[in-house]
C-alpha cells in the first residue's frame, strides 16, 4: 500500500535570520541601519512592499512599490474646475439662504408680536381695559400680562436668540396706549430697527 506523505509546507521567514541586520562599521550609509530587517518587515504590508535580501552593503536595499502607489491624484485642472464651480454655487445659494432665514426671523417676531396682542385682549376681558401706561416697553408689557395669567413667558427674539429685552438692537417691541378711546398700538421693529414690521391695533 502505497503512503501518500502530506505536502510539505514552506518553512516561514525567520526575520533575523533570513535577514540579517548589515554590519554598521561596513555600511556606507548608517542612518539606513536603524531598523532590523524583521522590524521593517512586519511594519510594512505584504501587498504594498517587498524587500529585496539586502546585500552586504545597506545602501542597496531595495523596496519594490506596490502599483497602489503609483495612483494619481487630481489635477490641477481638475482643482481648478471644483474650486469654481463651488465658488459660482457659494454666489447663487449663499444669498438667498440669508433672505430665506431674515424672513423666518420676521415671521417669528410678528408671531410673537400678535401672542402680545392677543394677551391684551385676555386682559381687557378681565379688567374691563388695556393697561392703562401711556408707553410700556416688551419686558413691563409681558410682565403685566404673566401677573394676569394672559401669558405664561417670555420668548426668545430670533435676531439676538436671547429673551426680549426693552434694549434689544433688534426686534424692539413698544406698546403705546391710546386714553381717549382705550386703544392701543404694538410696533415690532425689524432688524436693526431701521422699519416697523408690523403695528397691531385693537380688532
Amino acid at each position: 500500500m502505497k503512503v501518500i506523505e502530506p505536502e510539505k509546507r514552506q518553512r516561514p521567514l525567520q526575520f533575523e535570520q533570513d535577514f540579517p541586520t548589515p554590519n554598521r562599521n561596513s555600511c556606507e550609509r548608517p542612518e539606513m541601519c536603524n531598523l532590523s530587517v524583521g522590524a521593517d518587515y512586519r511594519e510594512r504590508s505584504p501587498q504594498a512592499q517587498r524587500i529585496v535580501k539586502p546585500t552586504e552593503n545597506c545602501a542597496d536595499w531595495v523596496f519594490r512599490k506596490s502599483p497602489t502607489l503609483n495612483a494619481k491624484g487630481f489635477s490641477l485642472m481638475e482643482m481648478a474646475v471644483v474650486l469654481a464651480v463651488i465658488g459660482i454655487l457659494s454666489l447663487v445659494v449663499f444669498p438667498n439662504y440669508l433672505k430665506f432665514q431674515l424672513s423666518a426671523k420676521n415671521h417669528t417676531h410678528i408671531l410673537f408680536a400678535q401672542t402680545l396682542q392677543f394677551g391684551l385682549e385676555s386682559y381687557l376681558l378681565d379688567n374691563g381695559s388695556y393697561p392703562s401706561e401711556s408707553t410700556l416697553g416688551v419686558v413691563e408689557l409681558v410682565n403685566k400680562l404673566k401677573e394676569n395669567g394672559s401669558l405664561k413667558n417670555m420668548q426668545r427674539n430670533p435676531y439676538t436668540g436671547r429673551p426680549y429685552s426693552d434694549a434689544d438692537s433688534s426686534g424692539k417691541i413698544i406698546y403705546e396706549h391710546e386714553a381717549h378711546d382705550d386703544g392701543y398700538t404694538i410696533s415690532a421693529y425689524g432688524k436693526n430697527n431701521e422699519s416697523v414690521l408690523t403695528t397691531l391695533t385693537p380688532p
